[in-house]
């Protein structure tokens, strides 16, 4: 009985064994499953990151040309209107227009490329949020002094151009 007895103990602890080496296989098999769907989710994450980053580059692009367009129409109709009022005048008047649009454009263009690059930088990391805002202050201030002399520069060039057409006018005037 007592050998039986320890046959049926070292039965019992081979089996334990076995049992335990069988678990440990399985949560490595587990372990290995769950690293592998990890991997797997990781690069289709960035995948559809990929994905979001170039159609929102190729939106940027479409409404900037649409942007130009609509730009463009509007300087030409505005030109062709101020020909009908006065040759002369007109000229001075649409190119004092067409230097602002292009300013406007170069400043939105500027405008646009910041505020793009700063959410690039903020979408990596949380920890620049304090730099952004910080940026963004600034180039709020850049932007209204820019669009102040952008401004002024335009009035002047209206005003000059303005004085021109009347001193046109006198003259005319004086030769009739």
């Amino acid at each position: 009985m007592l050998k039986q007895k320890q046959q049926q103990e070292a039965t019992d602890a081979r089996n334990s064994h076995i049992e335990h080496l069988a678990s440990k296989t399985r949560n490595r098999a587990r372990d290995n499953t769950v690293e592998k769907q990890e991997e797997e989710d990781r690069r289709r994450f960035v995948f559809q990151k990929d994905l979001w980053t170039n159609m929102c580059n190729e939106n940027c692009a479409d409404r900037s040309r649409q942007r130009e367009r609509q730009c463009e129409m509007l300087g030409e109709e505005l030109a062709t209107q101020e020909r009908e009022k006065a040759r002369k005048c007109d000229l001075m008047n649409a190119r004092t227009i067409a230097k602002s649009v292009a300013q406007q454009d170069a400043t939105f263009d500027y405008t646009q490329d910041c505020k793009k690059q700063m959410n690039l930088e903020m979408a990596s990391s949380f920890a620049a949020h304090r730099e952004y805002k910080q940026r963004e202050q600034q180039f709020r201030a850049m932007e209204e002094r820019r669009t102040a002399e952008y401004t002024l520069q335009a009035n002047k060039d209206t005003d000059r151009a303005y004085r021109d057409s009347q001193r046109l006018v006198a003259q005319r005037k004086r030769e009739e």
